[in-house]
Parts: structure tokens; C-alpha cells; sequence
């Protein structure tokens, strides 16, 4: 059992601003409530924002929506640029510390680089199978977990991938190049932690 109000209260602290939510649908729903269709969104590459059905609910109601995901990889430079300079900025977090503290990793930085500074608003969508108890059990999790997982996915040629179990390898495809920890919100952008009690994404 997750302690939310302890979870909400940590982030607090750390300058985030927390909402909780039974199920995505219910997130999903106050986004499109939320939202200005006049402002331009981006997305980060996420299997929660994919399995959720969110960016065709955006597009469907009326929103401009840059993510490569759903774009030819030819056009991925080109989009994800769009994306970087969105006012209004969409992803997950690959964790969360019990502790308030948030844990992304990436391979091509798109996604760190966009919601650190530039959007006015950044919505992160975490699922209740991304909140670890520490900082150290949430940087853990990428390794054991996420890795391994997007490496299948993309079908990347990493040693985690067969075995499950990282070896801090060398590999031209490795998906753990550039970690990113907020310890505090940064200064310039508003951050809008979802918490949702389901499982979802890796």
C-alpha cells in the first residue's frame, strides 16, 4: 500500500505540485479540462502515453500535439524540436522517491532537455509501479526495470536485454546515457506530478 499523503506532502516540499488520481482516464479527463487547445503541447517518448490513448484524445479534441512516437523516424529531429519549444510539456518520470525526489533517464535527451526549461508547464504521469521507497531503490529501478524493458521494445542489442540485468555496458544502442535527478523543482517551470493507482508504463 502507497502512502500518498506522505508522497504528496515530500513533493510539496520539493516544490511540485502533486494531484492524485484512481485511473490515466481520470487524469486524461483533467487535461482536456485543463488544457488551452490555443497552447501547443509536446510529448516525450512513453509507453504510458501510449497505451493511454492520450495524444489521440488531445488531437481528436482539437489540440496541436508534437511527439515523435507517432511521426516516421525521419522526422523524429524535426518534431522532437517542436516538442522542446511547446509551452506545455507532457512525459513520465521512470521514478519517484518516497522522499519527493524524481528519476529520469534517457538515451537521446529530448525528453530531459524539453521539461527542464523552456515549457511553461510540465505534466508527468507516474504510475503507482514508479514509486520506490528511496532514492536509491528509484535509480535501482531503471536499471533492473526500465532498461531491460525499453531494450526489448526498441529492440536494442544490449546485454540487458537478453539477461534482464544491467552491466553498465558500452553498446551503441544503451538506453542509460543521461540521468537526470530533481531534487527541487527547477525555478522557471511549473511541475505537475500526476500520481495514478494503477500500473502503468515501464
Amino acid at each position: 500500500m502507497i502512502d500518498y499523503p506522505t508522497l504528496e506532502k515530500a513533493l510539496k516540499k520539493n516544490e511540485f505540485t502533486p494531484y492524485l488520481f484512481e485511473t490515466i482516464s481520470d487524469a486524461i479527463d483533467y487535461l482536456l479540462k485543463t488544457l488551452n487547445p490555443a497552447e501547443s503541447i509536446g510529448m516525450g517518448g512513453s509507453m504510458t502515453i501510449q497505451d493511454s490513448g492520450l495524444y489521440e484524445k488531445l488531437i481528436e479534441a482539437g489540440y496541436q500535439v508534437h511527439w515523435h512516437w507517432n511521426a516516421p523516424i525521419e522526422q523524429w529531429y524535426e518534431i522532437r524540436e517542436e516538442a522542446r519549444h511547446a509551452v506545455i510539456y507532457i512525459c513520465t518520470a521512470n521514478s519517484v522517491s518516497m522522499d519527493g525526489k524524481l528519476v529520469f533517464m534517457d538515451g537521446a535527451s529530448n525528453r530531459v532537455s524539453a521539461m527542464l526549461y523552456g515549457p511553461r508547464d510540465v505534466y508527468l504521469l507516474v504510475g503507482k509501479n514508479k514509486i520506490c521507497t528511496d532514492l536509491s531503490s528509484a535509480r535501482k529501478r531503471i536499471f533492473d526495470v526500465v532498461a531491460p524493458k525499453i531494450s526489448k521494445l526498441k529492440n536494442y542489442k544490449t546485454p540487458c536485454k537478453e539477461t534482464g540485468k544491467c552491466y553498465d555496458c558500452a553498446t551503441t544502442d544503451r538506453y542509460c546515457r543521461v540521468e537526470v535527478i530533481l531534487h527541487k523543482k527547477p525555478r522557471d517551470v511549473n511541475m505537475h506530478v500526476f500520481l495514478i493507482d494503477e500500473e502503468l508504463g515501464y
